[in-house]
């Protein structure tokens, strides 16, 4: 690299967490400081990253593990007479006691609507879900608990991504639609302080008035946020995620303290 071409006296790397991020560009710090210290790139890939990291995967077979723990270890054991280490501990002096404050923020009544559907359009009679599927099917999961407007703008992302190029013509159609969510700063306004969220059904009345699910992709969503379009409610407004209302509340409540 470049910086290897300036001539130095001694040179200094400082780094976070080296060996839990990308061992290659450990290597081009380690040799930028101590050059050939770890030998040539593909010979550290052979010895290091490529068995260390055969070790990592949800299916590695326990002797893939067992050779990936061995591979670090050896690896630290080997960086060990050039690298300091400090952890946490050193800036406990310095610095003040966090200090964590847990809020739980129920769903409204618009995002509960939307999660029983996507517990029913999901599971359905499929039984458990394999831990790939569930994480997969995670960010769905956590784009509606965020705000439903996020959960409308994945939907349209996945709707677009899946349309064949017709050279702009499916967007304008999209537009024509009126289905493109606005902004997020449209999402981002000032609550009125005395409107409450809306209150929560149980689960029994929000399933009754679900519509139904079983279409293909993501028309379980779709007909969840038509019927409460249908019913002339702002998918955007803020008081449809009581984490949104909360977190501007602490906002303003920061603001006019005077905090950063």
């Amino acid at each position: 690299m470049t910086a290897s071409s300036i001539r130095t006296h001694s040179r200094i790397c400082l780094t976070g967490y080296p060996l839990q991020n990308n061992l290659e560009e450990y290597w081009t710090m380690v040799d930028f400081v101590f050059p050939n210290y770890l030998g040539s790139l593909p010979d550290f890939r052979n010895a290091f990253i490529n068995p260390i990291d055969n070790g990592l995967y949800a299916d590695s077979t326990s002797i893939d593990r067992r050779i990936s723990a061995i591979r670090l270890k050896c690896l630290h054991e080997l960086l060990s007479s050039i690298v300091l280490r400090r952890d946490a501990d050193t800036l406990h002096k310095e610095l003040p006691r966090k200090v964590e404050i847990v809020i739980s923020c129920p769903l409204s009544k618009m995002q509960l609507n939307l999660y029983y559907a996507f517990i029913i359009a999901i599971f359905g009679n499929r039984g458990m879900l394999s831990n790939e599927q569930i994480f997969t099917k995670s960010h769905t999961l956590l784009s509606l608990c965020n705000h439903p407007a996020v959960f409308r703008k994945l939907l349209e992302m996945r709707r677009q991504r899946a349309m064949p190029d017709t050279g702009g013509l499916a967007d304008q159609a999209l537009q024509a639609s009126g289905d493109i969510p606005r902004t997020s700063a449209d999402v981002v306004e000032i609550v009125d302080e005395d409107e409450p969220v809306a209150d929560q059904d149980t689960l029994g009345e929000a399933l009754s008035r679900l519509p139904d699910p079983s279409g293909s992709d993501d028309s379980w969503g779709w007909n969840v946020l038509k019927s409460f379009e249908d019913q002339g409610l702002d998918i955007v407004a803020p008081e449809h995620s009581s984490k949104l209302v909360i977190t501007l509340e602490i906002i303003k409540s920061s603001v006019e303290a005077g905090e950063k």
